[in-house]
């Protein structure tokens, strides 16, 4: 049991890393598109430094989230 639960932990771990990637893609194409678009680069990259700080609070607050089920989970006698 306790190993199905180690494997379906890491599964999310991995699903989140790889969702987290892929916002960061599209922060860095999105940027691309608006400066090719003619928007100021400088608003451009303030934006994406913006999104940029959200993702790293995001995958922050994930990482806190998961590894405190993880130590839940690991808790001998339960």
């Amino acid at each position: 049991m306790v190993n199905k639960q180690k494997n379906s932990g890491k599964l999310v771990q991995k699903f989140i890393a790889v969702s987290l990637i892929i916002q960061a893609i599209v922060i860095g194409v999105k940027g691309n598109i608006d400066v090719l678009l003619g928007n100021n680069p400088i608003d451009v990259i303030q934006l994406m430094l913006a999104q940029g700080v959200e993702l790293i609070i995001k995958a922050y607050n994930a990482e806190k989230r998961i590894g405190k089920k993880i130590d839940r989970t690991n808790k001998p006698g339960e």
